[in-house]
């Protein structure tokens, strides 16, 4: 499925830069979950392209909008900041980084495993408690489990 989008994107920056922990990328194609959903989404010059499973993509869509707050104008809210000199110099260095919307006890549990780490020692330790704890989502994908309950 495709999502068109006219305002800024860095959906690598977003996916990889410490948000989130369920993200792999190998610097085209960006594999994830989201709300027990395996997602395999890349960026295009005019928008995302993206895959799902076990949901339907056409299912998916709004959620995935909104995981990436793809609703939020962008624009708007830099023209807001941009007296601040210090965020003028941030959102020049990082833009198109967007805040991602994810589910509120995933992100807890991120962030309690985060206390004085690095993203991928917390990247292993959620995949490996996603493992032990969480629901298979799949096989042809190296056997990634939801976030558990």
């Amino acid at each position: 499925m495709f999502i068109p989008i006219n305002q800024p994107l860095d959906l690598a920056s977003t996916l990889l830069g410490g948000q989130a922990f369920r993200w792999r990328g190998n610097g085209v194609w960006h594999d994830g979950v989201v709300f027990d959903n395996l997602v395999r989404m890349r960026q295009r010059p005019t928008g995302i392209e993206f895959r799902s499973t076990p949901d339907d993509e056409a299912y998916l869509e709004p959620l995935v909008r909104d995981y990436l707050g793809l609703g939020d104008d962008l624009e708007r809210i830099y023209a807001s900041l941009a007296g601040d000199g210090r965020l003028k110099q941030a959102i020049a260095r990082h833009r198109g980084l967007r805040i991602l919307r994810q589910d509120p006890w995933e992100c807890l549990v991120s962030f309690i495993c985060s206390s004085a780490s690095n993203i991928p020692r917390i990247t292993g330790n959620i995949e490996s408690l996603c493992a032990a704890f969480g629901r298979p989502l799949g096989t042809s994908d190296g056997g990634r489990s939801a976030f558990p309950t």
